[in-house]
């Protein structure tokens, strides 16, 4: 068994969310089974809009005098977990944002554009449970811009009474909510408040759009369990750069109104 002369090391990462400030190590001669702290301490430093409690990958390539060689792999977590912090990112790289996530740069600012007057009466029909008449509880919505969804390019979107929208062509009215995803729902979805709603007398779902931003209201919705009054809306925004994922993805914004 040997001794390990002049062992170094250099630390690295390939992304562009750390910088490595001080990249070398030195662990002088060690012996069989012998361990020791570097006399260089390595030194990151991380971008002020990195979520808490995301995970980075880093790789560690030692090397001695006598040839040695090795590549080791280390995960580093940044921060704590807190109920202020965002949800992700998934595996695609989408991170979600509710509206006590105020402490980071690409925190949206929600507001609610009213749109009862304004915009598209989609003269959609549900009347709870599965039972519908006229138009039905789905329409189908020509997109004024191209929306990639999941690193799919979509032109059109159907939207439901039951609080939901799905890019792309979708025909299931879906009004029992699972866990996303999975069977009970379409897929592709995104859901604002899925549930089982029905548009009585006064329930109806507007749409509204422009080159920026399309707008769904679902206004005065009632819960076929319990009757509840619901008026929600979903803002998808065109080609909004997420940059925490790297990718060029869409900003959603989904709020309600008392």
């Amino acid at each position: 068994m040997l001794t390990a002369s002049n062992v170094t090391g250099v630390l690295e990462y390939s992304g562009s969310q750390i910088e490595v400030n001080d990249a070398n190590g030195s662990w002088g001669s060690l012996s069989p089974g012998e361990s020791s702290s570097s006399t260089n301490g390595f030194n990151i430093s991380i971008g002020n809009d990195i979520i808490n409690g995301t995970q980075f990958h880093l790789v560690l390539s030692l090397e001695s005098t006598e040839g040695y060689n090795s590549t080791e792999f280390y995960t580093i977590t940044i921060g704590h977990v807190s109920v202020e912090d965002p949800l992700g990112p998934d595996q695609y790289g989408y991170y979600i944002y509710d509206s006590g996530d105020n402490d980071y740069d690409l925190a949206p600012d929600y507001d609610w554009i009213e749109i009862n007057s304004s915009g598209t009466n989609l003269n959609l029909s549900n009347s709870g449970n599965g039972n519908w008449s006229g138009n039905g509880p789905i329409g189908h919505v020509d997109l004024p811009f191209t929306f990639k969804f999941y690193g799919i390019e979509y032109d059109e979107i159907s939207v439901c009474t039951n609080g939901w929208v799905s890019p792309g062509y979708a025909d299931a009215e879906s009004f029992r909510n699972y866990p996303i995803p999975g069977a009970g729902g379409p897929s592709p979805m995104i859901a604002a408040f899925w549930d089982d709603l029905e548009t009585g007398n006064n329930g109806d779902v507007y749409v509204y759009s422009t080159n920026q931003y399309l707008i769904i209201e679902w206004h005065d919705m009632r819960t076929n369990w319990d009757n509840d009054l619901n008026t929600f809306q979903m803002i998808i925004y065109n080609d909004y750069d997420f940059s925490l994922s790297g990718k060029q993805n869409y900003k959603i914004l989904v709020s309600g109104k008392s």
